[in-house]
């Protein structure tokens, strides 16, 4: 298994619903494994998490654990954190095919899909703190070689966020 589809879930249903192309888009040119990790979500995100993910499991809600916890079964030499409300066009997909035997670690740009001008606004602010200071917010899809991965022990385990 070359790529490990990771995603933290806590009453995602309506997202999952969404992403239903998307995840069976990842599933068949990556041919990825998926791993939902649920938060004990209270709707149908359970039900609908095990008909789209190869491995469904359930933690305790926090992002950070449930991410970890992803990792311990995942088998892929990528691991691909991804969020229920984030959608990988066929250009991302294409972009992942495409990583080298040395790639460590990356992540895409955001694109909301809000016409506002505040949205535009926001997506240009949270690229552009990327590219200055080298790092990402989880709903850039980080995609990281599983030794860089383990090198540095995995998400610290906080309440708030990866």
């Amino acid at each position: 298994m070359k790529y490990s589809i990771i995603l933290p879930t806590l009453n995602e249903e309506m997202s999952l619903v969404s992403m239903k192309r998307c995840i069976q888009a990842l599933k068949k040119k990556l041919g990825a494994e998926i791993i939902i990790v649920d938060g004990s979500s209270t709707d149908d995100t359970k039900r609908i998490a095990e008909s789209l993910a190869d491995k469904v499991y359930d933690s305790d809600p926090s992002r950070s654990l449930q991410l970890n916890k992803g990792v311990m079964h995942a088998t892929g030499k990528y691991y691909i954190f991804l969020h229920a409300d984030t959608i990988l066009d066929d250009d991302a997909i294409d972009s992942i095919l495409s990583i080298g035997e040395n790639f460590e670690w990356g992540f895409f740009k955001i694109k909301l899909n809000r016409k506002a001008l505040k949205y535009s606004f926001l997506a240009y602010c949270i690229n552009l703190r990327s590219k200055l200071f080298n790092y990402c917010t989880g709903d850039q899809v980080l995609i990281l070689n599983k030794s860089i991965f383990h090198k540095v022990n995995g998400y610290r385990e906080i309440e708030l966020m990866e």
